[in-house]
């Protein structure tokens, strides 16, 4: 009903773009990544509770930050870097295997009980100048297991007053036209995309493929 309204008060012609990069759930259990790394020792903390990231000793190896971003330790990334490129790659390969093997065993679990179905590397979903300041991994997790990068935890998995998280399957990409190209979409393409509805021609230098038909691309009200 409300988006009814919405498009029967906009004016003839104009553009409807509704996007989202994300979905939302109700959250299960939140899952504590920095908990496995220090139990296989590649994580050492500093405090006795720690609370961030200072609190981090110099001899990690590897941690993870929220929303399940983990981050190598390596020498010439970090002032204290511990881990060298070589030793990098034997790391990544072990903390994939462990975090896709690891199973949640309580009663009434979401789905199969697997908190990480499937873990990206870098290169898979980075790209451009800056790649090298994003994550070495970045965790693609079940439904209802939300992946925090506490330090101070003890379990694996736990609770906090969090309710809710979002989802990675369900974007949205909708525009009141026809016949929009929808093949390989990415959200990179919004912005070019609404900049050619408007008649504007994206710079050279700008991510991203315009998803209109050329024939369908004069400046119009969005």
């Amino acid at each position: 009903d409300v988006l009814g309204a919405l498009v029967s008060a906009l004016p003839a012609g104009t553009v409807l773009f509704i996007v989202a990069d994300h979905g939302h759930t109700l959250i299960h259990r939140e899952f504590y990544p920095n908990v496995w790394l220090r139990e296989q020792g590649l994580l050492a903390l500093k405090a006795e509770k720690p609370k961030g990231l200072a609190d981090v000793d110099p001899a990690t190896k590897i941690f993870t930050l929220d929303p399940g971003r983990i981050y190598v330790h390596r020498q010439g990334r970090f002032p204290l870097g511990a881990v060298g490129s070589t030793e990098a790659d034997d790391l990544l390969g072990h903390v994939c295997e462990g975090l896709l093997a690891l199973r949640d065993d309580r009663p009434g679990r979401a789905g199969d009980g697997r908190p990480v179905p499937r873990i990206f590397a870098r290169d898979e979903i980075y790209r451009g100048p800056c790649v090298e300041s994003a994550p070495d991994l970045v965790l693609d997790f079940a439904d209802g297991y939300d992946p925090k990068g506490a330090f101070g935890r003890t379990e694996l998995f736990g609770r906090s007053a969090l309710t809710g998280m979002h989802t990675y399957a369900d974007a949205l990409f909708f525009m009141n036209r026809r016949d929009v190209p929808t093949d390989g979409l990415d959200i990179i393409d919004v912005g070019p995309t609404v900049l050619a509805v408007m008649g504007i021609d994206p710079p050279a230098d700008m991510d991203g493929r315009v998803r209109l038909p050329r024939e369908q691309t004069p400046a119009a009200p969005v």
